[in-house]
């Protein structure tokens, strides 16, 4: 899994969104990280095997793909972005004689599952590819804002 280090503060400078954390909640925090992204790109990516950018006496806060690591004892809170490759994705159709599906998957977690006539309106309407399921049905999640 990779990893993009989006944001990361320590000391006094943390002691704002630590002050936060410890007012108004994990939640409030993250949103106030979340202010500070961009969108930009990756300020610094880990791509080592079995690389987490969180200690093991940190706390986390999982939001989507997105973790928040905080220790105030040390004290810092940092934003860090889950980079999600498409390989993470599969794609499951099953076609019978009067039915038909085709579903997303994130690991164990379903993403969507299209049905019968919606397969064929999302065909005719070009956002699905009978010669490609996986990769137009990865694009179509993307354009609907499921998958980042």
């Amino acid at each position: 899994m990779k990893y993009s280090n989006i944001f990361f503060i320590q000391g006094e400078e943390a002691n704002e969104v630590l002050d936060i954390l410890n007012n108004k909640g994990e939640q409030a925090a993250f949103d106030q990280l979340q202010e500070w992204n961009y969108g930009e790109s990756p300020v610094e990516t880990n791509n080592s095997e079995g690389f987490i950018p969180w200690g093991s006496n940190d706390r986390v806060f999982k939001v989507d793909n997105f973790v928040m690591s905080y220790n105030s004892g040390v004290p810092y809170i940092g934003l860090t972005e889950i980079i999600l490759e498409q390989e993470e994705y599969t794609v499951n159709t099953w076609f019978g004689r009067d039915r038909a599906m085709v579903e997303v998957k994130q690991g164990e977690k379903e993403i969507i599952t299209w049905w019968d006539e919606d397969i064929s309106e999302l065909i005719e309407d070009g956002f699905l590819n009978p010669k490609d399921y996986e990769e137009s049905a990865i694009e179509y999640c993307k354009h609907l804002g499921l998958i980042p």
